[in-house]
């Protein structure tokens, strides 16, 4: 029984760990929504991402501000991630996340899970 509890919570904490812009439980819904995307992306062009939002009705934002509904991080991590330097837009994201702007920071793996259920 502890083995199974020592388990679950060692996952979690390297989830937390590799994975520490990730929201958990976001439910995210394209229609209306304002989407920036950075960094590099391992499964589509960012042009493709692109259309993809806009043919579902989201909104393409080049650059973060207040009225961003969601940041999408590239598959593709970059080195310098391992020393916590995780870009501009990344860091503006979390600081209004810090001020009470309800910005959602994804993956573009949870991005991509979002087009499967939409």
């Amino acid at each position: 029984k502890w083995f199974k509890i020592f388990l679950v919570l060692g996952n979690k904490l390297c989830d937390v760990f590799l994975n520490p812009h990730k929201d958990e439980g976001v439910d995210i819904c394209l229609e209306g929504k304002r989407f920036c995307i950075t960094g590099e992306f391992s499964s589509l062009s960012r042009e493709e991402i692109q259309q993809l939002i806009e043919s579902h009705n989201g909104i393409f934002a080049k650059s973060v501000t207040k009225k961003l509904d969601y940041l999408v991080l590239g598959g593709i991590q970059n080195p310098a991630w391992k020393f916590g330097q995780y870009g501009t837009k990344y860091n503006k994201a979390r600081e209004y996340q810090e001020k009470g702007v309800p910005i959602s920071i994804i993956t573009e793996e949870e991005f991509l899970k979002l087009l499967e259920g939409d």
